[in-house]
C-alpha cells in the first residue's frame, strides 16, 4: 500500500506540469502601495483571493505581480492598515495599478470586531478574527479569542486553568482537544512527545498539564497575534495530524510604532510591548513582543498562580526581487507557571509546582520557482519541570519501593510522611513543510494546483520521572514509580498531498471545487489516505451553495503508545510493635507492563452543507455539519489476577525483628483493575449554524451580528466498566462486575445579538451582547443499572444470561438506582456583556468590558437547591500607549 499511494501521490505532483501547457499566459501587474497622504506601505502583502499567486511590496512600496487574466480581486494586507479587497480587470492594457490603504483606526467608519465568516483556500466553514476584534474583548491569550465562535460564550480571561480548543461539540473532551490543530505561522504545534503526568496508566493527571490532549491555549498570548483563522469545517489537504479542525494563527510581521499597553481585571494582569522596526538598507523588518501574564484563582484566593512570560521576535527579508523570495525567521521564547503558595502555617502540605520553557526558531518563505515553491522548518524544545509535594496522614504504612515482581520484606513510615514527585521532561520536535503550486487558467477555468511533503519528528530527551519518600499505598492500587523518557522511541510521521483548486467564471456565475487526497506514514507503521473535497457554487451575486466532506487522522501520543508499567502493591504480613526494632511489614509489587502497539489513529470524518444569501438588505450564511470522531483514545480498565501468599509470626524476639513462615496454603486471591489507552471513545456532532448580519443603519452607525448555533453530540465509550460487589474484598463471594458504559446525548444551543456602536468622530465603539442560551444538558439514551458478565474471586469471566441479570443472584452488583438520573434541564436564559473602546488622535486606546453587566442573574430550582445561570458581573480594563 505504502508504494501504490507514493505512486498516486507523485502523479498528482506531476500533473500540474502537464496540463499547463493549455494555460494562458499571466500578465504582470505592478504599482506602488500608499496610504491616502501618498507615504508608501512598505513590505505589504498582496495576494490574489482564490490562488496562491502572493507578492510584497518593497521597501519603497513598490509590487510586481503575475496575474491570469479577466477578473480578479487583489487582498491587500499590511500590519496596522485595514485589509483592502480590490476587484481589477486584467487584460494586456493593465500595467500599473495603484492601491491606496487607511490606517487602521476606531475614527474610520467601520472596523470588524467580531468574528467573520470568510471565503478561504485553507478550508470550508472559516471565521477570522482580526486584531481589532482582539483588542476589543480585551483578548489575554488564543483561549480568549475563541469566545468569539459560535456556539462559545463570551466571558472574562481566566489564566488559572488550562484552556483548550473544543470546536464544533457539544461536549468537550480531551480527545476533541487533542485533535484541533493549531498551527502559528505556518508550522502546526506538537504536543506528542508531552509525558509530564503523575501515573499514565492509572490516570495522565500532572497538575495544570495537557498530557495526551491539545495544545494549552493560555501559552500563546494574544500580545503577538495578529489575527486567526479557524477551520471549523474541512481543512485543506495541507492539514495532517488532526481530526477535529485548525487553529491558524498569524503573527504581527511589519512595520509598527512602539505600543506599550496593560490588560487588567479582577484576577489577572498582562502588561505588553510591541515595536516593528524598519531595517536599514532593504535589510527588511524587525517585529517584536514581550508580554508577561500573572493570575490568581478568584479576588478572594491567591493559593494558586499563574506566570506566563511570552516574547517573539520575527525577522521578514526580501532575498531576491527577481523570483520574488521572501523569507521570515521566527525565534519564539514562553514561560509558564502553575504554582502554589505554602502558607508558614500550614502544617500538612500538598502543593505542586508545573513549570515549562519552550524555545522555537521557525524558518519559513516562499519564491517563484517552478511556479511558486514553499518553505517551512521549524525547530522546538520544551523544558518541562513538575513537582508535587504530598503529606501523609494515615501512617504508619509500610514502605513500599519494589520495582520488580516480588515479594520484599520493609519498615514502617512515620505517623505523618511526605512523598515528593519530580518529573523532567524535555520535548524535542522538528518539522519541515515543502510544497509548490502553480495556477494555471485556460479560457474561463482558474485552476491553482498544490502539492507538498511534510516530515514531523518528536522524542521526549527529558530524564523522566523521580519520586522519593518511598511510600506507595499497599492496597493494591496502582502505583508510580521513576521512569526514564529518553529511552522510549520517537515519534515521527512522514506526509504526502496534494490539492486542486478549480474555478470557473460564468457572467455572474462561479463555480469552485477543491479536490485533496493526503497520504500519511505515522509512527512507522500506519499507511493512510485522507481524501478532502468541498464544492461551492454562486449563481448570481447573492445566491451561493456550498458543500464539502473530508476525513482525517491524528496519531497516537507517546504516552498512549508508551505509558510505562504499573506498580500493584499489597500487603502480606503487618507487625506492627511499639519498639521499632520488632517492627515487620513483607510487601509484594507486582509489574504490569502494557502492550499498546496497536493502538490505531484517531479518525475524524467531517460532512456540511451550506446556503448563502449576500443581498443590500441582509447577509445570511447557514451551515447544517455532521461531525464524527472514531476511535479516540481514552483510559479503559483491564483486570488484573494477583496471589497474595499470607505469613504469620512464629517467634518475636525481643529488640529484634520476628521471625516469620508463610502460611501453607493459604493464598488469596487478588482481582484489579488496570487503566490503559484503547481506541474506544467516540462522539458524533450534528448540528446547524446560522449567522445574520442586517444593513448597516447608516445614519446613527449601527450596526448588527446575529448568530445561533445548536448541536447535539452522541458520545459512547466502546469499553466496559468494572465495579466490586458489596461483598467484603478477599470474601470467596466478592464479584466484579461487568457493565456497558452509557450513551450521552448532549445538547447545546446558543446565539448571540451584538449591537455595534461605533461613533468615528469620536474615535469610539460600543459592543452590547445579548447572550442566548436555549438548551444545554446532558441526557443517557442507554445504560443498565445490571451487569452483563462478572468476574468471579477465582477471576474467571462469567457470561450473565439476559434474563437473570435483575435476579436476586446479581442483586449485589446492582448500581444505584440514581446511577442514571436524568437532571431537570435548564431553562432559556440570557445574559448581556457590554465592550467599550476609545482611541485618541493620537493613537492611545483605552477598553472597558462588564460581563454581566446588568448584574442578570436567573436561578431554577435542581433537586431541591436553588441554582445559579449566570455568574456575578466581572469588570476589565486595558490601555494602549502609541509611544
Amino acid at each position: 500500500m505504502f508504494k501504490t499511494s507514493k505512486s498516486i501521490l507523485f502523479f498528482l505532483i506531476l500533473l500540474p506540469a502537464s496540463i499547463s501547457l493549455y494555460a494562458q499566459e499571466d500578465i504582470c501587474i505592478s504599482g506602488k502601495i500608499i496610504e491616502i497622504e501618498g507615504t508608501p506601505v512598505v513590505y505589504a502583502a498582496i495576494e490574489v483571493k482564490g490562488t496562491k499567486i502572493f507578492c510584497y511590496s518593497n521597501s519603497e512600496g513598490v509590487y510586481k505581480l503575475n496575474v491570469p487574466p479577466g477578473k480578479v480581486e487583489l487582498i491587500v494586507s499590511s500590519l496596522g492598515y485595514r485589509t483592502l479587497v480590490q476587484s481589477i480587470n486584467v487584460d494586456n492594457k493593465t500595467r500599473e495599478i495603484t492601491l491606496i490603504m487607511q490606517k487602521e483606526s476606531l475614527h474610520l467608519d467601520e472596523v470588524e470586531v467580531t468574528a467573520k465568516t470568510i471565503i478561504s483556500n485553507k478550508g470550508s466553514s472559516c471565521y477570522h478574527v482580526g486584531n481589532q476584534a482582539i483588542e476589543q474583548i480585551q483578548a489575554m491569550s488564543l483561549g480568549d479569542i475563541l469566545t468569539l465562535l459560535p456556539g462559545n460564550r463570551l466571558k472574562p480571561p481566566s489564566m488559572n486553568s488550562v484552556q483548550q480548543a473544543n470546536l464544533r461539540t457539544a461536549s468537550p473532551s480531551k480527545a476533541n482537544a487533542f485533535g484541533t490543530s493549531v498551527i502559528v505561522d505556518g508550522l502546526a504545534l506538537n504536543n506528542d512527545a508531552n509525558l509530564q503526568a503523575k501515573n499514565p496508566s492509572s490516570s495522565i493527571s500532572g497538575g495544570n498539564s495537557t498530557v495526551g490532549r491539545g495544545i494549552d491555549l493560555r501559552t500563546i498570548s494574544a500580545a503577538g497575534i495578529e489575527s486567526i483563522e479557524v477551520i471549523t469545517g474541512v481543512p485543506s489537504a495541507r492539514y495532517g495530524n488532526i481530526t477535529s479542525g485548525a487553529i491558524i494563527v498569524k503573527n504581527k510581521i511589519g512595520k509598527s510604532p512602539l505600543y506599550a499597553s496593560a490588560n487588567l481585571t479582577s484576577t489577572s494582569y498582562q502588561g505588553t510591548v510591541t515595536k516593528g522596526y524598519e531595517l536599514a538598507r532593504d535589510k527588511g523588518i524587525l517585529n517584536t513582543n514581550l508580554s508577561y501574564t500573572y493570575s490568581n484563582a478568584s479576588p478572594i484566593n491567591r493559593k494558586t498562580y499563574y506566570n506566563n512570560v511570552d516574547f517573539g521576535i520575527r525577522w521578514h527579508l526580501p532575498i531576491q526581487e527577481k523570483i520574488n523570495w521572501n523569507n521570515t525567521t521566527s525565534f519564539l521564547f514562553g514561560l509558564s507557571d502553575d504554582g502554589q503558595r505554602v502558607d508558614s502555617d500550614e502544617l500538612y502540605r500538598n502543593t505542586s509546582d508545573v513549570r515549562s520553557q519552550s524555545y522555537s526558531l521557525s524558518v519559513n518563505g516562499f519564491m517563484n520557482v517552478l511556479g511558486k515553491l514553499s518553505y517551512a522548518f521549524n525547530g522546538n524544545v520544551i523544558n518541562q519541570y513538575s513537582y508535587f509535594h504530598n503529606t501523609g496522614v494515615n501512617g504508619p504504612v509500610p514502605i513500599v519501593e519494589g520495582l520488580e515482581t516480588g515479594t520484599y520484606f520493609s519498615e514502617y513510615t512515620p505517623a505523618i510522611y511526605t512523598q515528593i514527585t519530580k518529573i523532567k521532561g524535555l520535548p524535542v520536535t522538528f518539522s519541515g513543510d515543502l510544497s509548490l503550486s502553480q495556477n494555471i487558467t485556460p479560457e474561463d477555468l482558474r485552476i491553482s494546483f498544490s502539492s507538498g511533503l511534510q516530515f514531523n519528528y518528536s522524542k521526549n530527551k527529558g530524564k523522566g520521572r523521580v519520586i522519593s519518600g518511598g511510600v506507595s499505598l499497599p492496597a493494591g492500587v496502582s502505583g508510580s514509580r521513576s521512569a526514564k523518557f529518553h529511552k522510549l522511541p520517537a515519534s515521527q510521521s512522514f506526509s504526502l498531498w496534494n490539492e486542486t483548486n478549480i474555478k470557473l467564471i460564468k457572467e455572474k456565475k462561479m463555480y469552485n471545487a477543491r479536490l485533496g487526497l493526503r497520504y500519511d506514514y505515522m509512527n512507522t507503521r500506519y499507511n493512510l489516505l485522507s481524501p478532502r473535497l468541498s464544492f461551492s457554487a454562486r449563481f448570481s451575486d447573492a445566491i451561493q451553495i456550498r458543500g464539502a466532506w473530508g476525513i482525517s487522522y491524528k496519531a497516537p501520543a507517546l504516552i498512549q503508545l508508551y505509558p510505562g508499567p504499573v506498580y500493584y502493591d499489597y500487603t502480606n504480613l503487618s507487625y506492627f510493635a511499639p519498639n521499632p526494632l520488632e517492627r515487620l511489614a513483607i510487601t509484594s509489587t507486582y509489574v504490569y507492563q502494557p502492550d499498546n502497539s496497536n493502538l490505531k489513529p484517531s479518525k475524524g470524518k467531517t460532512f456540511e452543507l451550506g446556503f448563502d444569501i449576500e443581498t443590500k438588505p441582509i447577509t445570511l450564511r447557514l451551515t447544517a455539519f455532521h461531525k464524527e470522531l472514531s476511535r479516540g483514545i481514552y483510559h479503559s480498565p483491564n483486570l488484573l489476577l494477583l496471589y497474595r501468599q499470607n505469613y504469620e509470626v512464629i517467634s518475636a524476639p525481643k529488640n529484634k525483628k520476628p521471625i516469620v513462615k508463610e502460611i501453607t496454603g493459604d493464598i488469596d486471591t487478588l482481582i484489579r483493575s488496570v487503566y490503559i489507552p484503547k481506541n474506544v471513545y467516540t462522539a458524533r456532532t450534528n448540528g446547524v449554524e446560522l449567522t445574520i448580519i442586517p444593513l448597516k443603519i447608516n445614519s446613527t452607525n449601527t450596526r448588527f451580528n446575529i448568530n445561533f448555533s445548536y448541536m447535539k453530540t452522541t458520545t459512547f465509550d466502546d469499553g466496559y466498566n468494572l465495579k466490586i460487589s458489596s461483598y467484603v474484598i478477599g470474601s470467596d463471594n466478592a464479584k466484579w462486575g461487568v457493565y456497558q458504559n452509557n450513551k450521552d446525548d448532549i445538547y447545546l444551543s446558543t446565539g448571540n445579538i451584538t449591537m455595534i456602536q461605533q461613533i468615528p468622530s469620536l474615535g469610539l465603539v460600543f459592543n452590547l451582547t445579548a447572550e442566548l442560551n436555549f438548551t444545554d444538558y446532558e441526557q443517557t439514551r442507554t445504560g443498565s443499572l445490571y451487569p452483563y458478565a462478572y468476574y468471579s474471586s477465582d477471576g474467571e469471566y462469567h457470561e450473565i444470561p439476559e434474563g437473570d441479570r435483575t435476579s436476586a443472584t446479581y442483586a449485589d452488583l446492582k448500581l444505584p438506582d440514581n446511577t442514571y438520573e436524568v437532571y431537570s434541564k435548564p431553562p432559556f436564559y440570557t445574559n448581556y456583556h457590554l465592550q467599550v473602546r476609545k482611541e485618541t488622535a493620537k493613537g492611545h486606546s483605552f477598553s472597558f468590558f462588564a460581563n454581566n453587566v446588568f448584574w442578570h442573574n436567573p436561578v431554577y430550582e435542581r433537586k431541591g437547591t436553588r441554582r445559579a445561570l449566570n455568574s456575578t458581573i466581572s469588570y476589565g480594563f486595558a490601555m494602549k500607549f502609541k509611544l
